[in-house]
């Protein structure tokens, strides 16, 4: 059974814009991507790379997205990085599962606007 597995990562820090083909009017085949057991898309191809090292070495699609997370914070330190967060599309075709993850960084759930300020108000040095 083929299994497609669509592993994308975004990430809000990056200041980079780029156009789509989908506005330019292309025709699909220069946009689409099409895959029988697995794809990856990253910002950047050492971090794409090491994610398929992952899968080439038997590894899934977690130990994949953790390469992956490790990787683009070295090649893409501007975007994102260990404390930093992301998304996760996730497609299981043998249980025809759909999932989606958020694992968006958060602060604590105990720090406030005003926890680096004095009685007076003032920023603490």
């Amino acid at each position: 059974m083929y299994q497609i597995i669509i592993l994308l990562f975004l990430y809000s820090c990056s200041t980079q814009i780029s156009q789509s083909p989908i506005q330019t009017k292309a025709p699909r085949s220069q946009y689409e991507a099409k895959a029988k057991n697995y794809m990856i898309s990253s910002q950047g191809k050492s971090t794409s790379m090491a994610a398929k090292s992952i899968f080439q070495k038997g590894g899934n699609i977690i130990d994949a997205a953790i390469a992956a997370s490790f990787a683009i914070s070295v090649e893409r330190p501007h975007s994102t990085g260990l404390g930093g967060g992301g998304f996760l599309l996730f497609f299981d075709a043998q249980s025809n599962k759909k999932m989606a993850f958020d694992f968006r960084e958060m602060a604590p759930l105990t720090s406030h606007s005003k926890m680096y300020l004095d009685k007076d108000g003032k920023q603490l040095k």
